[in-house]
């Protein structure tokens, strides 16, 4: 039953690198699946022999680097996305109000030219 758990805890631990790996590379596709199998993984580890406090430590530890690098790839997928918005909303016409209150737009020569930084 030992043997089992330790196989076990062995895939999890190369799933966790793969999907470091994963993220090095910019490759979420692959997340999604790595993510199936480390849940067919945990139903298996369940009814395995209980894990040693160092088995423990040790998936914690590279689960908690994987969150923290998955949290980085959020905040800079949203980065982008915010930076692609500012790029997009440059290239929509200026929007001003004139000496009578009154909304106008003034239009872009040359879009190449202009760009509107946030």
């Amino acid at each position: 039953m030992k043997s089992d758990s330790t196989h076990v805890i062995a895939k999890i631990a190369d799933i966790l690198e793969k999907e470091r790996q994963a993220m090095i590379r910019g490759d979420l596709n692959i997340l999604s699946e790595l993510t199936g199998q480390k849940e067919k993984l945990h139903d298996a580890l369940s009814k395995s022999a209980p894990l040693s406090h160092s088995d423990i430590v040790q998936l914690k530890r590279r689960a908690e680097q994987n969150q923290k690098m998955l949290e980085a790839v959020k905040q800079g997928i949203s980065s982008a996305l915010n930076r692609l918005s500012s790029i997009r909303d440059a290239q929509k016409p200026l929007t001003v109000y004139g000496a009578s209150g009154q909304i106008s737009s003034l239009e872009k020569a040359d879009h190449k030219s202009f760009e509107r930084r946030a």
